[in-house]
């Protein structure tokens, strides 16, 4: 499988999970009994999933996807990560157990709760480390299949406790048992590619040596990730954290093409930069903010249009609230996901103390931030402070990323950019035009304006940017050879 069918297989598998946890919070928020506060305390237990995975993890996937794709003692290196990341679960686990009365007493489900937060942390950190092998072996598409059998397990789980009366249990039930059906699927399917190689002490020391920056750099995404949660969570409370997270997760479409377009392009750059080419990284470069900004100006355009009225046709008018959330967590995502680019191609070529030194800044903004606008003006502070801590972590990062690709300003693709940007404003004015001409919202009305939308876009973008239309028809023809 070639490096960009292996990305479009992960994005597609990727998009087909959030259609189904979309669906699966479209119901939980008309069939629990206390949406809001159940899933804030869902919300809660994810994040504190999140980290304690983070620390399992040790920065181990993103050492185990470089050391292992340069091609190198690829058996050797899989295995001492392997032992690393079983060495690392089993130790945090008995800092779960020895703090379960802390767990037991936040959760109000007794010791189910510790159960539960353990199955999870042994369960997620071997889909992980499986998944860091497979794409270390340019398998990036088949673990976007583990992350979907992921998500559809979770949801069918979800959805039969809660249809029986179970609250925010059963969500974290559900959790668990996707995380443990996606660890069986990744380790039968690294079982038929990789053999158990005795490693040397240098393959551990190599591993965790790039394992440092990339613990401390995933450290700061994760509390990026989570720390609103946390703030609101303490600050605010469950209810504000339920209407957080739905809004947030109007956001996930884009983070998830920005992730598909950093995991395959990572082991080619990392190949290239072995070979001393920099030529065809500031080529790879140029297509992933294009391909990037492609979906990512397009959906804040429309979703400034079309925020209010899907939130509260789908969710009804009590969410209404997390319209300005959503918008803003959209508009969030456009720096993020260059952000997420850069930080590739600097890791890639060996320079995670960049991204690491990027991600304190992002992480101090934000925490300050949070800590001053969200007990003022409430979540959508905590909004801005995500926008503004991102969009300064990627000013920091560009300048570095110039300064290492040997690139200047007049060398990016400023002209497709821009195409972009005027095809979605054009598509922003039809579709609003075209709703001003609704008087009833319903979901047909919903997937026929955004249907009119895409159409328009495509349409005025392939027209007036050949730059797009190429990279665009080279994607497609990836797909069908």
């Amino acid at each position: 499988m070639g490096t960009a069918r292996s990305g479009i297989g992960w994005l597609v598998a990727q998009m087909g999970s959030l259609v189904v946890a979309w669906f699966a919070s479209v119901y939980f928020a008309r069939a629990l009994a206390d949406p809001q506060t159940a899933l804030g305390t869902f919300y809660a237990f994810e994040t504190g999933v999140a980290f304690l995975i983070l620390l399992g993890n040790g920065g181990l996937n993103e050492a185990i996807v470089k050391r292992a794709s340069e091609g190198d003692e690829a058996k050797e290196f899989a295995s001492a990560g392997i032992l690393l990341s079983l060495s690392l679960v089993v130790c945090l686990s008995l800092l779960v157990v020895i703090a379960s009365p802390l767990i037991i007493d936040f959760f109000d489900f007794g010791g189910l709760s510790v159960i539960i937060l353990l199955l999870t942390l042994f369960a997620y950190q071997a889909r992980d480390t499986m998944n860091a092998l497979l794409a270390s072996d340019f398998q990036v598409g088949r673990t976007g299949g583990v992350n979907f059998l992921n998500s559809v397990g979770q949801v069918l789980v979800q959805i039969s406790l809660v249809s029986i009366g179970f609250g925010a249990v059963a969500l974290m039930i559900g959790y668990s048992a996707g995380a443990i059906l996606a660890a069986i699927l990744a380790i039968f399917l690294v079982s038929k590619r990789f053999i158990f190689v005795r490693p040397s002490k240098y393959h551990f020391q190599s591993l965790i040596k790039f394992a440092r920056y990339s613990f401390l750099n995933n450290f700061v995404q994760k509390f990026y990730d989570n720390i609103d949660i946390i703030i609101i969570t303490i600050l605010v409370g469950r209810a504000a954290t339920g209407i957080y997270g739905i809004g947030f997760r109007f956001s996930l479409p884009v983070m998830v093409v920005s992730s598909a377009i950093s995991r395959s392009v990572m082991p080619e750059i990392s190949k290239q930069d072995t070979e001393g080419n920099l030529e065809r990284i500031r080529v790879i470069l140029a297509d992933s903010i294009v391909l990037g900004l492609f979906f990512g100006l397009p959906a804040l355009a429309g979703f400034a249009v079309l925020a209010r009225p899907t939130i509260v046709t789908f969710y009804t008018a009590e969410f209404a609230s997390a319209t300005l959330v959503a918008l803003g967590a959209v508009a969030t995502r456009i720096p993020e996901g260059l952000r997420s680019t850069a930080s590739t191609v600097l890791s890639s070529m060996d320079r995670p103390d960049i991204t690491f030194r990027g991600g304190a800044i992002l992480m101090t903004v934000n925490l300050v931030l949070d800590l001053l606008l969200v007990p003022t003006i409430g979540i959508i502070g905590a909004v801005a402070a995500s926008f503004i801590g991102m969009s300064l972590q990627l000013l920091y990062l560009s300048y570095h990323l110039f300064d290492v690709v040997e690139i200047s300003y007049s060398e990016l693709p400023s002209q497709e950019v821009g195409a972009e940007a005027v095809a979605s404003i054009v598509m922003a004015s039809v579709v609003y035009g075209a709703k001003t001409t609704v008087s009833d919202m319903s979901y047909i009305v919903l997937i026929g304006l955004v249907l009119l939308g895409i159409i328009s876009y495509l349409l005025v973008v392939f027209l007036i940017s050949g730059g797009v239309r190429r990279r665009v028809v080279g994607v497609a023809r990836v797909l069908v050879p």
